[in-house]
């Protein structure tokens, strides 16, 4: 416990890849299940180790698994370790709830840019990107009502967005 603290306020940071993650003992106490962990640590300066240490997490926490890599900080003498998720948001649920916080506001703000747009697709395509049917199918035809009744069948069909329907028949119409 006391190292714990030393090394948490001395330690030298690094970064580990964990090569094992096993189940001490099956039996608990107070929801928490000791694990075993062999991790190969990386120091900032210095030479890579491998050390083994033992942990408890809550028993439906989050814990790291066999070939993550975490943060640690150790004692560059005794090469003892202790995990550093400070920060980590697959790990630390301050840093977790802050991760999705940022993720809710992006998709608020893409949603409103998409609203502001007339609800034009998010994505896309280059024009001539996608046809339907044969190259010719997609030409516009000589006759300006029959290309407007292919538009309704777009429309009809979800293929085209009102705005869009619009759009184009303002093309195809002219200004009136």
């Amino acid at each position: 416990m006391f190292d714990e603290r030393r090394i948490r306020k001395h330690g030298l940071p690094g970064q580990a890849t964990v090569v094992s993650a096993t189940v001490h003992s099956h039996l608990s106490s107070n929801d928490y299940r000791r694990y075993d962990f062999v991790l190969d640590v990386r120091p900032a300066a210095g030479e890579p180790f491998r050390v083994e240490m033992h942990e408890s997490f809550a028993i439906l926490g989050l814990r790291p698994n066999e070939y993550d890599v975490v943060n640690v900080k150790y004692d560059p003498e005794s090469h003892e370790t202790i995990f550093d998720f400070a920060g980590d948001p697959r790990f630390d649920i301050d840093a977790m709830r802050a991760r999705t916080a940022e993720l809710r506001k992006e998709t608020a703000e893409l949603k409103a840019a998409h609203a502001a747009g007339g609800g034009m697709p998010m994505f896309q395509f280059p024009q001539g990107a996608i046809s339907f049917g044969s190259p010719t199918a997609a030409a516009p035809t000589a006759d300006p009502v029959a290309e407007i009744e292919r538009l309704v069948a777009l429309r009809d069909s979800g293929a085209l967005t009102a705005a869009e329907f619009d759009a184009m028949k303002a093309k195809l119409i002219g200004p009136t």
